[in-house]
């Protein structure tokens, strides 16, 4: 269910994204449609940029639950994964609204050619959104993945390790049945697919995220000047 809504998810980022961007791209360059369009598309954008993210987020938990705790995890029950999928969604869609009613905004960015929430203002209103989405929205879900990747890696070395110490133990090669191979093995791949999802993900968004912490970090460093001028 998960890798499913991810792949929807995916889907609806390339469908409501891609047409209207190569529209401009070959007819001027620059936003051809309206204002209010540019407002849902943006916004359109970010609600599946954030879905896919805290998706794979969810994910990634899962991973982290089934192969770290193994027997003792509780399962992951259809009934827990469409709470998942409804809290990606309402998280999405919660965080993608407040530029509508004034909280933050969507404008024309980059080269003019598509729509985001506006990161180059230098009023709070807009800055502070922007810092709240990059934490909440990037910053926390980035942190959930890359921590249970790292306790992943770890338990299996670990594993593995002392499978090996006790097969040598008892003289034998190996301390597996066949299923028990096949079983650990589909967990692995499972976890290795994921990985690579992460990764691309990251490969994807993380220099977009930096130009926008830049951008927002000099702001601040500007505004904290400003006060430390005031005060002497």
């Amino acid at each position: 269910m998960l890798v499913f809504n991810l792949a929807f998810s995916d889907f609806g980022m390339q469908v409501t994204q891609f047409p209207p961007y190569i529209h401009n791209c070959f007819h001027g360059g620059v936003w051809m449609f309206s204002p209010f369009f540019c407002e849902l598309y943006a916004c359109l954008g970010a609600i599946f940029g954030l879905y896919s993210l805290w998706t794979l987020a969810f994910i990634s938990f899962d991973r982290y639950n089934v192969i770290v705790n193994g027997v003792s995890s509780a399962p992951l029950t259809k009934g827990r994964a469409f709470l998942y999928i409804l809290f990606c969604y309402a998280y999405a869609i919660g965080w993608s609204l407040p530029p509508f009613f004034g909280w933050g905004a969507y404008v024309p960015e980059g080269i003019l050619d598509s729509c985001s929430f506006d990161y180059l203002s230098r009023d709070v209103n807009r800055r502070s959104y922007g810092l709240c989405i990059f934490t909440f929205d990037f910053v926390i879900p980035l942190t959930v993945i890359v921590c249970s990747y790292v306790f992943i890696v770890k338990a299996i070395f670990a594993h593995e390790k002392a499978m090996r110490e006790q097969a040598k133990k008892m003289n034998v090669s190996t301390l597996r049945s066949n299923a028990d191979s096949n079983a650990q093995s589909a967990e692995v791949r499972i976890a290795k697919v994921a990985m690579t999802n992460v990764a691309l993900w990251i490969i994807c968004w993380t220099p977009y995220a930096a130009v926008v912490l830049r951008v927002m970090s000099f702001f601040l460093r500007h505004r904290l000047w400003i006060f430390s001028e005031y005060l002497i």
